[in-house]
């Protein structure tokens, strides 16, 4: 993600190595961050009373995420 970023112009600084997932929510969420790899099944971790079903489905894991992190 770094390299293409860079590749297209971009200047990165790279805070890979920024903490745990709880640390690199709150960043992003404060705008300390612009962008950040994750797996839709910490969605669960973040939306608590959602059917835990869903994080069992891979498509409707990414739709849950998508629509409740707007």
């Amino acid at each position: 993600m770094i390299l293409l970023l860079e590749d297209a112009g971009f200047d990165v600084q790279d805070k890979s190595h920024f903490g745990p997932t709880a640390i690199v929510r709150k960043a992003s969420l404060n705008d300390e961050i612009d962008i950040y790899p994750e797996y839709t099944g910490t969605g669960a971790f973040f939306f608590e009373g959602t059917d835990p079903a869903v994080w069992k489905d891979a498509t409707r894991g990414y739709e849950t995420v998508r629509l409740l992190d707007l």
